[in-house]
């Protein structure tokens, strides 16, 4: 007879891919099985992903590729260096988390590799059983090695998971579901591995005697808000066992970010813009995956900070949507547009990418007053902001390509008065609409006075009222 649902609150779990890439990179190459892996970063630049038998050898996350080859590779040590591919990655990761949504219905994808699962409604047996399964189907169903922890908040199930990883007696499944498990695990986790703490805070933490999460909660709560604030006692209650952030199967991503690092040098401004063409379109189908729309996108810049004997340079700038868009024509329009801002000549750039943020659903999305309530055209005119040297600037409304520079002013074609056309072929339909609006407002009549004669009214958009 299955237990009913103790008064500690539904459980959550977490369900996390074992050193990721390289298990991607062993399911279509069984070779690799057992051997030290390491999956390294764009044109093969830094270590992003290791198998635990790479870990074994020391080398650590972000390590440079020439670095593990002197001190491994030339000494005759077996390592494996992969270059990445992230297509494959994305692919494998949907096919984990499509495993796990059939399994467990209710998830929230928290990253690449990992997702929440709300077990709500299933006894602590239930749960058990249910864990276990997902840890069985997914490595049957995509070949890749999960971790599954459980407990009644986020924080201990990531904190179940990270036992269930390190420990092979687990045999993937860690549930902490006791006071006295919680207590012990909570003395086994270091502060720096606790959810929403990091590494920063462990070096001023351990200065002053919390070295685990254990001693972390014997501080209080007053001195935990005066040093964390709001954000700390949320730790705080979820590692004392209380669930204070639910899972959220229906989040959207805040930022969705698209970047590569080039194989080769480029001062091209043409080949510039098709990469970042393709980086806008990559978040366009990203954010139409999620039924949303984005109103900014950042494109930035950057030259290699290895090349000391080539001049440095980076820049972003972010360009502003009219109404937040999620079309392919309109992003790469945008960024190319924000690109024409940055680029500056003579430089060699290593890494440019996007990134769209102000992220609302599909269906909150706020329409511009001149909007006709239509669905939204992929080709329109929209307002910009531009940051440069840390300072946001108006770029006026473009027309056919033509550009109002230098902190807003306006160039010679755009000082026709209003409604006209700004070059002689295209009408700007938000400068007409404004015309007849002005028009309308400063001159009319309002109410009559008590005497009976009329007041004529002067109407300046800036100025208040004047008889």
């Amino acid at each position: 007879m299955c237990a009913s649902e103790s008064d500690g609150g539904r459980f959550i779990g977490v369900m996390d891919c074992n050193n990721f890439f390289v298990s991607c990179e062993r399911v279509f190459n069984p070779s690799l099985e057992g051997r030290a892996v390491v999956v390294l970063s764009n044109n093969a630049g830094c270590a992003v992903s290791r198998s635990a038998e790479a870990k074994a050898l020391g080398i650590k996350m972000g390590t440079p590729a020439f670095k593990i080859t002197q001190e491994f590779e030339n000494k005759g040590v077996d390592v494996v260096m992969c270059s990445s591919n992230y297509t494959l990655y994305a692919d494998m990761s949907r096919r984990a988390m499509d495993v796990l949504r059939q399994l467990a219905g209710r998830i929230e994808i928290y990253s690449i590799d990992e997702a929440f699962v709300d077990f709500a409604g299933l006894c602590k047996e239930e749960t058990e059983r249910l864990g276990k399964e997902i840890v069985r189907r997914v490595r049957k169903e995509t070949g890749l090695p999960v971790s599954v922890g459980v407990a009644r908040s986020k924080t201990l199930a990531k904190a179940a998971t990270r036992f269930a990883k390190k420990y092979p007696a687990y045999r993937g499944f860690c549930m902490i579901d006791s006071e006295s498990q919680r207590e012990k695990a909570l003395r086994l986790l270091p502060a720096g591995d606790v959810w929403g703490i990091g590494f920063r805070s462990e070096r001023k933490f351990s200065a002053q005697g919390i070295l685990t999460a254990f001693d972390f909660v014997q501080k209080g709560t007053y001195w935990i808000k005066q040093n964390m604030g709001v954000c700390g006692l949320r730790t705080y209650e979820e590692l004392l066992g209380r669930s204070v952030i639910r899972v959220d199967g229906k989040a959207l991503k805040q930022t969705i970010t698209t970047s590569r690092s080039f194989g080769e040098l480029v001062s091209d401004l043409t080949q510039l813009k098709c990469a970042v063409s393709n980086f806008a379109a990559s978040c366009a189908q990203k954010l139409r995956a999620q039924h949303s729309s984005a109103m900014y996108a950042t494109v930035f810049l950057m030259t290699s900070v290895f090349r000391e004997d080539l001049p440095q340079y980076y820049n972003n700038s972010t360009y502003i949507f009219e109404e937040a868009e999620d079309s392919t024509m309109g992003l790469v329009s945008g960024c190319l547009d924000a690109l024409d801002e940055i680029y500056l000549p003579g430089y060699a750039y290593k890494k440019a990418g996007v990134t769209v943020s102000g992220i609302v659903p599909d269906g909150h999305v706020q329409q511009s007053r001149f909007s006709d309530g239509r669905s939204k055209s992929p080709v329109r005119e929209k307002p910009a902001a531009s940051c440069r040297a840390g300072k946001f600037r108006n770029i006026q409304p473009q027309t056919e390509g033509r550009r109002c520079r230098q902190g807003g002013k306006m160039g010679n074609e755009a000082r026709a008065p209003v409604g006209e056309l700004h070059n002689g072929s295209a009408g700007c339909h938000t400068c007409t609409l404004l015309g007849y609006w002005l028009w309308i407002t400063r001159y009319f009549v309002c109410s009559q006075k008590p005497s009976g004669s009329v007041m004529l009214m002067t109407v300046s958009p800036s100025t208040s009222w004047i008889e």
